[in-house]
């Protein structure tokens, strides 16, 4: 009679604990990067009364099987399910979700914990941190920081590459004659915009000159690919439109025209100057590489974004702040960039939802209700036994 009590009170003890988890999965429904918890059990002891044993012998033997009486159940883990969560598009550039495998590293300035809330935030001092203040990690373990206040100099154009057609026409389209001049753009030392005029000259059938001045080049194109052939550029220096200025020389790529029967349109396909400019926003690619776009249309890779992976991801220690801590049932954190191997990509301005399901947890949660009721159950029932065998008179 008293191991059934002791044995139906182990069972209302294990599915308070199996509530108390169910209701911790309800209450993070909407933290971002949260992952659902469930009650491994197990039974207790036995009390063996007779074990199974076999009589007899030859023809004759028989087996018998025991009388054990179990003494009720425990709780004996929180098992941690890794299954991810869906994508929920937010409206911040410093919100990140992770597809696939892979955990978020970041550090309070002593130790290191990892996350799958991809939530960041930047600070006061430019550095991408957790609500809780803890800075977001590279691979190599140094805080990803985006200075919004970094400017970029002025960078004079040293190289243009021209691109567009050369019309094969006859006379020349839209000129009329064999000559045209067109100007293109380019930026000096002080980062103003300056335009420098090319001549073209349509000298013979597949052949022209380029020229600035006394520097001159000849292009000649050939008739099956219509491409330039052999040496197709121009070094020519100017001197920018300000006073002081001083001599600057620009190398014209010229390899990219075409020559066919369209009308004539060249244009700077590509340059490399560029005025001042100071930080418009930031971007992060799928690799984990933060980039920072400039006024001037300037682009600069800033940091990199790095991941954890773990052998046993069910191992890690919640901590609570939607971190984890490495422990030896984990295993040792691999570290590396987002993308590669077997680490997910990164999505910018999203984040990773719970992966609690509600309807899921509901039934899961009638089900520890009625085994907690049928339990207590059990308690009444041997109470009134008890009672039973205390009222009998002789």
């Amino acid at each position: 009679m008293i191991r059934s009590l002791w044995s139906a009170a182990s069972g209302m003890l294990a599915q308070q604990m199996n509530v108390d988890t169910i209701a911790n999965n309800l209450a993070n429904v909407n933290t971002p990067g949260f992952k659902k918890s469930r009650v491994e059990f197990e039974d207790l002891l036995y009390q063996v009364i007779r074990p199974p044993q076999q009589v007899g012998t030859g023809q004759n033997a028989r087996t018998v099987p025991g009388l054990d009486v179990g003494l009720g159940v425990r709780p004996v883990a929180t098992l941690r399910q890794f299954s991810p969560g869906n994508l929920q598009p937010t409206d911040n550039p410093s919100d990140f979700a992770i597809r696939g495998d892979g955990f978020f590293l970041v550090t309070d300035g002593t130790a290191k914990f990892y996350t799958r809330a991809g939530n960041f935030q930047l600070d006061s001092a430019g550095n991408l941190v957790t609500p809780e203040g803890y800075k977001l990690l590279s691979e190599a373990g140094q805080p990803i920081k985006i200075d919004l206040n970094q400017t970029m100099g002025a960078k004079a154009t040293t190289k243009v590459t021209l691109g567009g057609i050369i019309s094969s026409n006859t006379p020349i389209q839209p000129d009329p004659g064999s000559t045209f001049t067109l100007g293109f753009g380019v930026v000096d030392s002080r980062g103003g915009p300056q335009s420098i005029d090319l001549t073209f000259t349509h000298t013979a059938a597949n052949t022209w000159t380029v020229a600035n001045g006394t520097a001159t080049t000849t292009l000649t194109i050939d008739p099956t690919t219509g491409k330039p052939t052999g040496t197709a550029s121009l070094s020519v220096t100017y001197t920018p439109s300000y006073t002081g200025a001083t001599a600057q020389t620009v190398a014209f790529d010229l390899s990219q025209l075409i020559s066919n029967s369209s009308p004539t349109d060249v244009n700077v396909a590509t340059q490399d100057g560029a005025s001042a400019g100071k930080v418009d926003r930031f971007s992060v690619g799928p690799d984990g590489t933060v980039t920072l776009s400039f006024t001037n249309g300037q682009t600069q890779q800033a940091s990199q974004i790095g991941l954890a992976r773990f052998s046993n991801p069910a191992g890690l220690m919640a901590v609570g702040q939607n971190l984890y801590q490495e422990t030896a049932a984990s295993g040792q954190a691999q570290t590396g960039k987002p993308g590669s191997a077997q680490f997910g990509s990164l999505a910018q301005s999203a984040l990773e939802t719970s992966n609690v399901q509600v309807v899921e947890e509901m039934v899961n949660l009638i089900v520890a209700q009625r085994a907690y009721e049928i339990n207590s159950k059990a308690v009444q029932s041997s109470d009134e036994m008890l009672g039973i065998a205390n009222g009998l008179r002789r």
